[in-house]
């Protein structure tokens, strides 16, 4: 529900400026939106509008993976491309392989949680770790690709015999944990395909929004 707050009117002759705002839950606390208000009419914007997006309204629209950095490419909506020289050079420098000869063997962050069975907050912690030991590459902007490490197991039948830990090339791997921090978690929210499930789960997460003139 929109919560209307006018600060003050446009200008006189009715030539303004717009533009949509939205916090980053990471910061998101009574006193920065205080903060934000005090800058924001300080330099002479009006807050026209300000309202919660909740995560369900946010995974319904499927927009989500469009406005945060790096969604489309960790969901597999959207292809690398081409890869500059000198970031070539970096990944050869940083893992002692080309990118040319891996690139077919990197797999996105939505089919590492599915092929690891890993929760976004683990996928996240293997990330870190990555970065940590220098195991991750910008192959261009928003785009980043690490050299993680999963457990994984041979099977025969339903048993295991061989336990063993795997070298993966993820894209992105940081992704579904940022998404989460907007939308909630998404082992829960979502079923196949990322489709969000049905209304009766209570879900959480979104953001509060910021509707601007000046």
């Amino acid at each position: 529900k929109k919560a209307p707050r006018k600060i003050r009117n446009s200008t006189e002759n009715g030539s303004c400026n717009r533009a949509f705002m939205i916090l980053s839950p990471f910061v998101d606390t009574k006193e920065i939106r205080s903060k934000l208000a005090k800058v924001l009419l300080e330099n002479d914007v009006d807050i026209v509008e300000e309202y919660h997006i909740s995560g369900r309204r946010m995974l319904n629209k499927e927009v989500i993976d469009d406005v945060l950095i790096g969604g489309k490419v960790a969901m597999g909506l959207e292809s690398v491309g081409d890869v500059s020289s000198d970031r070539a050079d970096k990944f050869k420098s940083t893992f002692g392989e080309t990118y040319e000869d891996v690139k077919a063997n990197i797999i996105t962050a939505h089919q590492t949680k599915d092929r690891y069975k890993c929760s976004s907050a683990e996928l996240y912690s293997a990330w870190e770790r990555a970065r940590l030991e220098h195991k991750v590459v910008c192959l261009k902007p928003d785009v980043y690709v690490g050299k993680l490490n999963f457990q994984n197991s041979t099977f025969v039948g339903n048993i295991s015999i061989r336990d063993y830990v795997e070298d993966v090339y993820v894209l992105n791997g940081f992704y579904p944990a940022l998404k989460e921090a907007y939308a909630g978690p998404q082992d829960q929210q979502e079923g196949a395909g990322g489709k969000a499930v049905s209304d009766s789960t209570k879900l959480e997460g979104g953001v509060h929004a910021y509707e601007l003139e000046w």
